[in-house]
């Protein structure tokens, strides 16, 4: 997800509580939904290591540059336990 910092009232109110507001991010619902973070991370590795520059988003803000350390940075914990 990536909800804009623009975006206010409840949608601003929620996003911040998840933990996309204004960034691209994994969702905090989403990290305590996994059941097997290491088979996540395995795949997320997989990912991490294709050649890419841009994010498309289906909920929120594409990320049309530096899409790979966004990518970095809001899988960071279960990237690293891959």
């Amino acid at each position: 997800f990536h909800i804009p910092a623009a975006k206010g009232g409840m949608t601003a109110l929620w996003a911040k509580a998840l933990g996309i507001h204004g960034r691209l991010n994994a969702s905090k619902s989403f990290k305590l939904s996994l059941r097997d973070r290491e088979a996540v991370g395995r795949c997320l590795q997989r990912i991490y290591a294709w050649d890419f520059d841009r994010v498309i988003i289906t909920h929120g803000v594409i990320q049309d540059t530096g899409g790979k350390a966004a990518f970095r940075r809001a899988f960071a914990g279960l990237l690293a336990g891959a």
